[in-house]
């Protein structure tokens, strides 16, 4: 039975629109709903093709990320060559040195001096960063014991490099300069 009220109702459609009038009217709504459907089409293409190049995108920054953080793991499990070893072992000797004379001047410039070694051991050693403040964050990942340390000799550093009144004090000279060697030696950079 619902069979004959559906095919006695489009029966009837078709009877009704044999008019030319409502004939070009309906011609003229499935125009206008193929024009709609084309167009919420092309929208749906364009932003599967925003989403496509998103996910694109972010893959590769995750990608960078994961071969970042797995460098940074390995700092100290890869050794430093021995001529290497010597050669930062003899710089480091030089500023501690340096920093015995008592000298203010040379107490500051062997903080200076002992800062850009640790920043070109970490460079030497594959950590990331465009400064040394951004080598220190991407330290964070690893189980450095003497990165707290670090992080006080560097804003010590800081402190004498843009400070031009800032006066150092003897035992914070001599803190810095044992954390300084501390990471060295953390890191492979220098023996004991």
């Amino acid at each position: 039975m619902p069979n004959n009220l559906i095919l006695d109702t489009l029966k009837t459609t078709i009877i009704r629109l044999t008019s030319e009038k409502d004939f070009e009217h309906m011609l003229t709504v499935i125009f206008i709903i193929k024009i709609v459907a084309i167009t919420f089409s092309g929208f749906l293409i364009a932003y599967s093709i925003i989403l496509i190049k998103r996910g694109r995108a972010l893959r590769t920054k995750i990608q960078v990320n994961y071969a970042m953080k797995v460098a940074n793991s390995q700092i100290a499990a890869t050794p430093l060559e021995e001529y290497k070893i010597k050669i930062y072992a003899e710089k480091f000797d030089k500023i501690f040195e340096k920093a015995k004379t008592g000298s203010y001047e040379n107490i500051t410039l062997a903080i200076i001096d002992a800062d850009s070694l640790v920043d070109e051991a970490l460079k030497e050693r594959g950590i990331h960063g465009k400064t040394m403040a951004e080598r220190l964050k991407s330290l964070q990942n690893h189980n450095i014991k003497t990165l707290n340390e670090l992080w006080e000799a560097h804003k010590l550093r800081n402190k004498i490099a843009h400070d031009a009144h800032y006066e150092i004090k003897t035992e914070e000279a001599q803190n810095a300069l044992k954390s300084y060697k501390a990471v060295l030696q953390e890191l492979g950079i220098i023996n004991e």
